[in-house]
């Protein structure tokens, strides 16, 4: 004989659902708190960089791969730079440095000047890019 499917019960003195089968789940809790939010990302402390390279000195076997990363990896002095706010603060005074430089020379068509130039450029395309990012995200939210 065929046993029926169990129907979810409410008990009115637990907040729970309890469900029979022959194996797995026995009981669901049921909680009415809110769901947990994410930390805001600027608040959250820099990664903490030292304990990857101790881990690298154990694991670290000598390939192609990996001397190319640690040819290539910059040396980050302020860990605290890499948080998105102080990133994103930091291009902006680097443009600024860059556009105040560029305006204090004499316009001679120089390497040096198209270089200058060409560095703007590039952090301006980045700052159009980033807002035009923002701009999708805010229409994907509201969608």
């Amino acid at each position: 004989m065929a046993s029926s499917p169990a129907v979810p019960t409410r008990s009115s003195t637990q907040e729970a659902l309890r469900f029979r089968f022959d194996r797995g789940l026995d009981s669901v809790t049921q909680q009415d708190s809110p769901p947990p939010q994410l930390p805001d990302g600027r608040a959250t402390p820099a990664p903490d960089i030292r304990s990857q390279a101790a881990l690298e000195r154990l694991l670290g076997a000598n390939d192609l791969g990996r001397l190319v990363d640690a040819a290539i990896r910059p040396a980050i002095d302020d860990p605290g730079l890499l948080l998105p706010g102080r990133f994103a603060d930091a291009l902006q005074m680097a443009q600024a440095s860059l556009r105040r430089s560029l305006a204090g020379r004499r316009s001679d068509g120089g390497r040096r000047e198209r270089r200058l130039r060409q560095a703007v450029s590039v952090l301006e395309e980045q700052e159009a890019l980033l807002a035009l990012l923002w701009t999708y995200r805010h229409a994907l939210y509201q969608g």
